[in-house]
């Protein structure tokens, strides 16, 4: 389906981006019924959604698979793709039942987020970003982000257990990437196209996020997640990154670098969010901020809390 025919199909409402955070495994997710929704590639397991987007195809195989295991059918009402045309799907504007986009630009990726363009979103630090350019386009009100936490939580974040691309890897070599390019993208939306972008959280207040993220957890009687399978990614060839992209490794390993620093002369466990975060009770960091994320494999099934992998 055309990318195109969604532009200001949700005009004048509130539209949620759902993420896959671990503040969402203590989400009330009754408040999300009869909401306009945006899941971030996994988040459907969590809660039936208007939409789900995703740059990795193979997660919408994944998808279909579960809906003929569990369901025995396949049941497209459950969420709308939205899907990076590429393999395995290479799905395109034909396409019945997903909407394609591409995200190839010439000199400016946020280009996309200013102007419509047919087929056309913007990708890069995270799908986040592809769908807070989504819900612009959309004709959203405000644009309302949950589980996009940017950083760990009682030792847990969006890609503990599994993620295309970084299953294993502690979340600091990444949050400061999703955290600065949402920023980036929620500065045009906000002032320049006049949508408010806001952060949504079951926790209580910033200042003590995992405290109270342990709290919550013991209220519900949820275990820890599993120790993630160890994974090595291989470090990208710098000569063929663009100056952006080489700006914002550099970023995340100054970034890296302050936090190790201030561990070893305080004591604390640093987490990274990009803004600087605070120090909480237990002597860990609690850092908040917009921004999202890639998947997790699951147990947990549609319309259910979150109880196991995430």
């Amino acid at each position: 389906m055309k990318l195109q025919s969604l532009w200001d199909c949700h005009k004048g409402q509130d539209v949620y981006i759902v993420g896959t955070g671990p503040s969402m495994r203590v989400f009330p997710l009754s408040m999300l019924r009869g909401r306009v929704t945006i899941g971030l590639n996994q988040a459907w397991k969590y809660c039936k959604l208007t939409y789900c987007v995703t740059a990795h195809p193979e997660l919408v195989v994944e998808y279909e698979n579960y809906q003929a295991s569990e369901c025995g059918i396949r049941d497209s009402r459950h969420t709308t793709w939205v899907v990076k045309s590429k393999a395995p799907l290479h799905v395109t504007e034909d396409h019945p039942e997903y909407y394609a986009f591409d995200t190839k630009y010439a000199s400016d990726r946020y280009r996309f987020v200013r102007s419509r363009v047919a087929g056309k979103l913007m990708s890069g630090g995270g799908i986040h970003t592809t769908a807070m350019n989504l819900a612009a386009h959309m004709g959203a009100r405000t644009i309302i982000m949950l589980g996009i936490d940017l950083c760990q939580l009682d030792n847990e974040h969006h890609g503990h257990s599994q993620h295309v691309q970084l299953r294993g890897l502690s979340d600091k070599l990444y949050a400061m990437k999703y955290y600065t390019q949402a920023v980036r993208v929620r500065r045009i939306i906000q002032r320049e196209l006049g949508i408010p972008v806001l952060s949504l959280t079951p926790l209580m207040g910033l200042r003590y996020a995992e405290v109270d993220y342990k709290a919550v957890k013991d209220e519900l009687g949820l275990a820890p997640l599993p120790v993630p399978e160890e994974r090595v990614r291989k470090a990208p060839n710098p000569a063929r990154l663009t100056k952006e992209e080489r700006y914002d490794a550099r970023s995340q390993s100054e970034w890296s670098n302050v936090g190790d620093a201030r561990t070893a002369g305080n004591g604390i466990t640093a987490g990274h969010d990009g803004a600087g975060g605070t120090a909480n009770a237990s002597g860990s960091e609690a850092q908040d901020g917009p921004g999202s994320t890639s998947t997790q494999r699951s147990d947990v099934r549609p319309g259910a809390p979150a109880t196991g992998r995430l």
